[in-house]
Formats: C-alpha cells, structure tokens, sequence
C-alpha cells in the first residue's frame, strides 16, 4: 500500500488489518454525570467536584454549609489562606 492510500485512510480514522478496514475507536473521556452516578452507586458522598484538562475529580464528604452572616463570611475568608 502506498504513502497515500495509507494517510487517507488514518484521516478518515481507519486502519487496515490484513484485508479488513477496521474503524478506530477514540478513548472516551469521563464524564461528571457518570463519575456522580457511579459515586452514588458505591454509597459515597460527595461534596464537589472539579473538572481540569479533561479529567473529573471528587471530594468526598459532607458539604460545608454557606456563611450567612457578615462574621461567617469573615472568618471563612480569614481561615481560607
């Protein structure tokens, strides 16, 4: 098979075994929905979670409530450093 035959068939995401043109997969990136739903599954809380360069990650435990009063808000803000 020449150089050409052979870059058209990687653009168009094939490969040749033998004489079978099999497609080529992508790897699949994980989705937040399906790490939740397997957090859920296993019985774990979850507090947050982040999602950076394609890659999910999970806090787990009980979420912090929110600072509802100006002296909450200082010391969460003061403690934050």
């Amino acid at each position: 098979m020449n150089d050409d035959a052979q870059r058209v068939l990687r653009q168009a995401r094939f490969e040749l075994r033998g004489r079978i043109l099999i497609p080529r997969r992508r790897a699949r990136r994980p989705t937040l929905a399906r790490a939740l739903r397997e957090a859920r599954k296993a019985g774990v809380n979850v507090a947050g979670a982040t999602i950076e360069d394609g890659k999910v990650s999970l806090t787990f435990g009980e979420a912090q409530p929110e600072p509802t009063n100006d002296h909450d808000k200082w010391l969460a803000k003061r403690h934050a450093h």
